[in-house]
């Protein structure tokens, strides 16, 4: 009878037991796996250690779970080369070590050291653990339960092993203990397959059996899996599909049904969160006894959120209150521990749910239903009490599938629609009045915004515009003040005033008062301004406040004090700029969607929360004006995924604040544990609190983890490492931190973490690093280091003593050389300037004597003084020469011209021109110089100085004979000059080669200024040669040696010739007549000079004077000037000043210069003719040689001028012009050209065209053709005749005109004055060239 009474109770139970699926329950699941570093999918067992960190237990390893990252283990012991990573149990003892059940016995694991040892102790029964473990917990007493199904029950206490066989040996395959529970009280009880219940008499060390609940209902025969306790009772779940619960003190045994979830194995038991928790091989079940409610969670394919798989094999609940399930081919499922729950709606197959995801409008009735307006399936009604949704159709106009408002108003809602009007519809009875566009009067027909405002008028908003009916009517007129703009939302203030937002024009404000609309709008320059143009909607909070969502600006609001506007975006820590419509709870925080999650706001405390999928969302994207805050205070938002539902004010903080870790360290990016090689760790990095580094360890990084496992996504890092940094830096997402090359010394590595659900509670942690210096920073370096420097001291104070004594001397040495030096180069410099003053006065005497010679004077007497004047001259001439080769070679700006001599020849002829002064002088010439011809790469002129000098010595100091020898030698050829005279001692043999050193000579007054031989040595080293005194010779031999090849010699850049190309254009040579017609400018600061060449040159030219550049250029500029003779060096304006001036300036540009100077080294001659002089003469110099250049000069500019009037061919490019010059020509040219057939083209109209005076055109012309600019143009007009002529595409008479001549007679006339033939004779003699050429050689 009684057991007809349970039947009968359960049944009853079971038929009112309400079983709820998950689609709308708020059970999210996320999921961890082979993907995020699971070594097993196979999950056996799950806990949460003392230190916050989750441990799985896995077919295939132990793995450690940090919220972020897996820390995979083998179970191994390395000592007794023993491991099994099959585990099934995990317990956490009060020492914190972690106690692993495997296939093969129980493994201790020491959390700080990182080390597994396995358990080999054994009872006095000689039992040990050597099986499949399927249970580990502790007891309150300290002793650790190990359940070992093949082989029993043990108890470990204080290193001591206990073993309990509770039943026979032989029945162990159907009576074993299987699981354990140990209650809050501490009871330890043992549940059997096939014994029922056994408890722990701690007084008898025994177990006591209960085989019968007091009713007599057995528990033995029943297989337990798993126990859980739940106050009294014990919750025990059986294979063969049992759920039953037994109370301890009142022995009674009762059934707990769970519908749906028969004929399955039922895996295990927990009591959570005021629910049982069942796994089985069919899903989780969530059993509410008090409800009477059961929730099936199950494997959906469909849904990401559902649980990763269906066979259930374990469950733990963490210390936020997260539940952890492990699954048997699944991985890990983790469920946190919302604080705040949402109820989802989302399409189902019933026909009570949602018939789309995509959710537009939301509206409350005056009933509590809740209206959804979607993008694509019309309207429904969501009934809260029973959660049914159903459609409203309309049978008359049909369903319109895009609702875009949903407004309610007293017993109506009004619906608006995309492109189809409005649709008004009564409640109760669902009936719809359709009103189409037309009706209404709109002219676009979607209806965005529809309200009714305190005065009863309808405001209705299109993507055209707005419109307003009066109260009581439907006959709605247009705004013009809004104008045509999309109408999107509108808010009637508490003040009367309307807010009406737009979609790409700002928002506008009505004042009913003044009945005046006002617009603000999003300007860039404007920072306080509207943050964007395109607003979705507009709402006012509890403070008076009017806030605006809008599409890329976040959100502001309105600051009616100061009439602009407060923004926050991404920049104050939105997530997104695209919000949505905006609610606001009773805590004054705001409320809204956005693309990438839901924000709760408080603008006052600037707190920021945004919820995402990882919190229980249905999606992150929201969409526009879906939200809704109904009478009962419960939001609601819709999105692209469904409809979510949660109360604000169940939204709770939680107290938990989560530990900080740091996870992992590692050196130059490779991880270092307590097993690396030379590991730094005595510890693992997680329970180090100090490490020391080596030098060369300074790369470091940490990985770190907060561990907050239900906010694992929003957890913040911030570090900083003292006292490098100052402040605290933001970690990047991956809380990976890293720091380069640390120099030696004591850091703080300081780390801080919050979550977002902790008040912004920080915890921190911290570790102490010294990294070491390296050896040779060490204190016995230091040691080392100061008995070196005591040393180095003391040598080097010895050291300083002996130097500074040398540098006495040394210094003493250099002075006197320095002294030596400086003589030398005063004396160089001396002579040198005395050189270049000297050619001056010998242009002077040189000028006056070519004058007298050319007189041809018969008195010999006379002609013997002009001799004796020209040697002297001459002598003069070489000497000063002499010295400046001499200072050239010592500035290295002596340019050798390297070429192929025969030196045989060379010497013959310079000993040819000494032969008439030796014999002379009764002296004796022997000479041996091979016939053969000895060929050498050479400077002629250098070569010939040297043997001048050699032979000019040797005549000065030989007394009767002077021999003269040249020999080949194998890369060189050998020059030896040797005389009679006086024996030169071997110790001055090189002193005769410094620069103005004599040997004393007792019997000669003969003398010289000591700088031919060692200008004669200096020009043998630039040809990598050698001349030097053979003192083993009897005579005064001296040698010169030079290479044959030029192998390593790189000379100086050479100066290469300028020279004018000319084309011959006739013979004859220019009359000194005609010349009398150009004027010279001869400019030189000399009097003297300037007088003798004035009067020279007036004897052929016209001849103005100036003393400098300046009084040259007023000269200049003041008359006409032909041709200008200048010095270099002068006052006030030297000679390159002017010549640059007369280059640039346009009028004078034409004008040829010619420098006359005493500088004659190769920069100045360089420089002359590159600022653009014609001519470079040097002093002292010919006249005749002065005279020639010039007549030659302007002669053949006159020929270039009279050849380019007659030939109708030449080119401008053969006459002798500047760049300047001939680029102005050919400009007059072109522009004459382009202009050629205007007959009225004067010299007025092309001044004008060239931008120039008419006087300054007319001398250009004049000076660069010798032609007035009259004729000029005539001459091109002309010119461009005959090249169409010459073309033969034109006619004659046709030519004339295109050139600008009215008149054919006038025209050949003319041509026939220019050319000497006319047109006809040209065209013809054009014809016979032509065929010419075209006939075939």
């Amino acid at each position: 009878m009684k057991n007809t009474v349970y039947i009968l109770l359960a049944l009853v139970t079971l038929f009112l037991q309400r079983v709820s699926g998950e689609e709308n329950s708020s059970y999210y699941f996320t999921h961890i796996n082979g993907d995020n570093g699971l070594s097993s999918s196979n999950v056996k067992v799950i806990i949460q250690d003392s230190y916050g960190f989750m441990w799985f237990g896995t077919k295939n390893g132990l793995n450690r779970f940090d919220g972020t990252s897996i820390l995979r283990m083998n179970c191994e012991d390395h000592q007794l080369k023993k491991g099994n990573n099959n585990i099934s149990a995990l317990y956490e003892d009060s020492n914190r070590n972690l106690w692993v059940g495997t296939d093969r016995g129980v493994y201790l694991y020491h959390p700080a050291s990182d080390v597994f040892t396995h358990i080999n102790q054994t009872s006095k029964e000689g039992k040990a653990m050597d099986n499949w473990v399927s249970a580990i917990v502790g007891d309150t007493e300290g002793n650790i339960w190990v359940i070992i199904p093949d082989q029993g029950i043990f108890r470990y206490k204080d290193t001591e092993l206990y073993f309990y066989e509770i039943s026979n040996r032989r029945q162990f395959k159907q009576e074993s203990p299987n699981c354990i529970c140990v209650r809050d009280n501490g009871e330890v009880w043992i549940g059997f397959w096939g014994l029922g219940l056994c408890r722990y008499n701690p007084q008898k060390d025994s177990f006591e059996q209960f085989s019968e609940d007091r009713d007599g209902r057995p528990l033995v025969g029943k297989n337990i899996n798993s126990i859980c306790e739940h106050g009294d009772w014990l919750i025990m779940a059986a294979n063969e599909g049992e759920l039953i619960k037994y109370n301890t003190k009142s022995h009674v045994l009762e059934d707990i049904k769970v519908a749906g979830a028969d004929n399955t194995f039922y895996t295990t038991v927990a009591y959570m969160k005021g629910k049982i928790w069942l796994g089985t091989f069919n899903g989780l079940y969530v059993i509410d006894e008090k409800k009477n409610e059961v929730v099936s969670l199950k494997e959906d394919l469909m849904r990401s959120f559902s649980l990763s798989d269906k066979m259930i094999y374990s469950m733990c609940q963490d210390s936020e209150g997260g539940i952890w399930i492990g699954t048997l081919f699944g991985g890990v499922n983790y469920l946190p521990n919302r604080n705040l729950q949402f109820d989802k709606f989302v399409p189902g197959s019933s026909g009570n749910s949602l018939n789309t995801k995509r959710i537009r409008e939301l509206a409350e009735d005056v009933k509590g239903n809740i209206w959804i307006g979607t993008e694509d399936a019309g309207i429904s009604v969501l009934n809260v009490e029973n959660g049914v949704i159903r459609q409203v159709k309309d049978h008359k106009s049909g369903n319109h599938l895009v609702t875009l408002a949903v407004v309610p108003f007293q017993d109506q809602i009004y619906c608006g629609l995309f492109k189809a009007g409005l649709d008004v519809i009564q409640v109760p009875g669902y009936t719809v009045r359709h009103y189409t566009p037309s009706e209404l009067k709109i002219g676009e027909g979607s209806v965005y915004v529809f309200h009714i405002d305190r005065k009863g008028r309808k405001w209705l908003g299109t993507g055209w515009g707005l419109y307003v009916a009066e109260a009581g009517s439907f006959n709605f007129v247009n705004v013009k003040e809004t104008g045509y703009n999309w109408i999107f939302d509108l808010c009637e203030g508490k003040d009367g005033s309307v807010w009406i937002a737009t979609m790409g024009s700002g928002v506008w404000r009505y004042s009913p008062q003044t009945d005046s609309y006002k617009k603000y709008e999003s300007k860039e320059n404007e920072p306080d301004g509207l943050s964007s143009n395109s607003v979705s909607s507009v709402m006012q909070d509890s403070k008076g406040r009017v806030w605006f969502s809008t599409d890329r600006g976040g959100i502001c609001y309105y600051n009616e004090e100061k009439d602009n506007f407060v923004t926050y975006s991404i920049k104050e820590g939105l997530p997104d700029d695209v919000a949505y419509k905006i609610l606001e709870d009773e805590e004054g925080n705001l409320w809204f969607g956005t693309n990438r999650g839901l924000v709760r706001f408080h603008p006052d405390k600037n707190d920021i929360r945004v919820f995402t999928t990882k919190d229980g969302l249905l999606g992150n994207q929201f969409n526009y004006k879906s939200a809704l805050k109904a009478r009962n205070g419960k939001f609601y938002f819709g999105g692209i995924d469904g409809l979510v539902a949660f109360d604000p004010r169940e939204a709770k903080t939680d107290d938990f604040v989560p530990p900080i870790y740091i996870s992992k360290f590692s050196i130059y990016n490779k991880e270092v544990t307590v097993h690396t090689a030379d590991s730094p760790l005595k510890e693992c990095i997680t329970h180090t609190d100090r490490i020391v580094l080596n030098y060369d360890e300074s790369n470091i990084s940490f990985d770190v983890a907060l561990l907050s496992y239900s906010t694992a996504e929003a957890n913040q890092y911030y570090y900083r490492m003292a006292p490098i940094d100052k402040d605290w830096i933001k970690a990047a997402t991956n809380q990976n931190i890293s720091y380069a090359k640390l120099p030696p010394g004591q850091y703080t590595f300081q780390v801080k973490a919050t979550s977002n659900d902790n008040g912004g509670q920080f915890v921190e942690r911290s570790l102490s690093i010294e990294i070491l210096p390296p050896w040779w920073f060490s204190p016995w370096a230091y040691v080392f280091y100061f008995i070196w420097l005591v040393c180095v001291v003391v040598s080097w104070f010895f050291w300083y003593k002996h130097r500074k004594e040398k540098e006495m001397e040394e210094r003493q040495k250099l002075f006197e050389i320095e002294k030596e030096k400086e003589l030398y180069e005063s004396k160089v410099n001396f002579f040198t300037e005395i050189a270049h003053e000297v050619r001056t006065p010998l242009t002077l005497i040189n000028g006056p004597l070519e004058t007298l010679q050319e007189m041809e004077i018969a008195d010999p007497k006379i002609q013997k003084n002009l001799s004796v004047i020209t040697q002297n001259t001459n002598r003069l001439l070489t000497l000063t020469g002499q010295l400046l080769d001499f200072q050239k070679i010592g500035a290295h700006k002596f340019e050798m011209t390297m070429e192929c001599v025969d030196i045989t020849s060379l010497l013959r002829e310079t000993v040819a021109r000494f032969e008439p002064t030796i014999s002379k002088k009764n002296k004796e010439l022997t000479l041996h110089i091979p016939e053969e011809s000895i060929e050498a790469v050479v400077d002629k002129e250098a070569i010939t100085k040297i043997l001048s000098n050699l032979l000019n010595n040797a005549l000065k100091y030989a007394r009767h004979s002077i021999c003269v020898e040249l020999q080949r030698e194998t890369e060189a050829f050998l020059v030896r000059v040797t005389s009679d005279g006086d024996k030169i001692p071997a110790e001055i043999s090189q002193q005769i080669f410094e620069p103005f050193y004599q040997a004393a000579k007792k019997d000669s007054a003969s003398f010289g200024v000591g700088i031919g031989l060692p200008l004669a040595r200096s020009l043998a080293s630039l040809h990598r040669g050698k001349l030097y005194l053979d003192s083993e010779h009897e005579d005064n031999s001296f040698v010169l040696s030079v290479p044959l090849v030029e192998n390593t010699l790189r000379s100086l850049p050479k100066l290469e010739e300028i020279t004018v190309e000319t084309d011959t254009l006739g013979e004859g040579v220019p009359v000194e007549a005609e010349m009398k017609s150009y004027v010279l400018l001869l400019v030189e600061d000399n009097e003297t000079m300037l007088e003798f060449m004035s009067e020279r040159l007036l004897e052929v030219f016209t001849v103005e004077t100036a003393k400098n550049g300046q009084e040259a250029l007023e000269v200049l500029r003041s008359r006409r000037i032909d041709l200008v003779i200048s010095d270099i060096m002068m006052p006030v304006m030297n000679g390159w000043e002017l010549c640059k001036e007369i280059k640039s300036d346009m009028d004078l540009s034409h004008i040829p210069v010619i420098f006359l100077t005493a500088k004659n080294d190769i920069d100045s001659k360089i420089n002359g003719l590159k600022i653009g002089a014609e001519a470079y003469v040097e002093k002292p110099f010919s006249f005749n040689y002065l005279k020639t250049q010039i007549v030659s000069l302007l002669y053949n500019r006159q020929k270039e001028r009279e050849a380019f009037s007659k030939r109708p061919f030449f080119p401008t490019n053969k006459m002798q012009m500047n760049k300047v010059d001939e680029e102005f020509m050919n400009k007059v040219i072109r522009t004459i050209e382009e202009n050629i057939i205007d007959t009225n083209l004067n010299v007025e109209h092309l001044a004008e065209i060239l931008g120039m005076s008419r006087s300054s055109l007319l001398r250009k012309i004049k000076m660069l053709s010798n032609l007035s600019p009259v004729d000029f143009i005539r001459l091109i007009r002309l010119r461009k005749a005959a090249e169409l002529i010459h073309e033969g595409k034109y006619l004659i008479g046709d030519i004339c005109f295109m050139v600008g001549i009215n008149s054919p007679s006038y025209f050949s006339k003319l041509f026939l004055k220019q050319f000497g033939m006319t047109p006809k004779d040209f065209e013809k003699q054009s014809q016979a060239d032509k065929e010419k050429i075209d006939m075939p050689s």
